[in-house]
């Protein structure tokens, strides 16, 4: 599949994100619907303590804030890297997030999961 998505002639657009959405299989289903419904409001980076203290580039990727160490642990997996593993920490878990979510995404309990993982993978 990966040789499909890299030649541009012959892929849709559908293939490539098939590719993506491969990586979230970490987590379980409802799980990754939840993180895969964000609209990207930023209102849960504008709550967060640990946010606001560190700032995007302490994320590593186009995914600042609190759905930022959901979703890059999703689309690089868990165990891959230090900095991919450590995201599920850079969190209080105080929920400021989950109350202001437009889309109500329980990030604190999809954190407590991917922190799971994350030990799991560890092991």
């Amino acid at each position: 599949m990966i040789a499909t998505a890299q030649r541009r002639d012959r892929s849709s657009p559908a293939q490539g994100k098939s590719l993506v959405l491969a990586r979230c299989f970490a987590l379980p289903l409802a799980t990754r619907a939840l993180a895969l419904r964000c609209i990207r409001c930023s209102a849960c980076l504008n709550v967060c303590p640990v946010y606001e203290r560190t700032g995007g580039h302490a994320y590593g990727s186009v995914y600042p804030g609190p759905i930022g160490a959901i979703l890059n642990p999703l689309l690089k997996g868990v165990g891959v890297d230090h900095q991919t593993d450590s995201l599920p920490y850079a969190s209080t878990l105080c929920g400021a997030c989950f109350e202001v979510c437009p889309v109500r995404i329980d990030i604190p309990e999809v954190l407590v999961q991917l922190r799971s993982q994350v030990v799991d993978a560890h092991r």
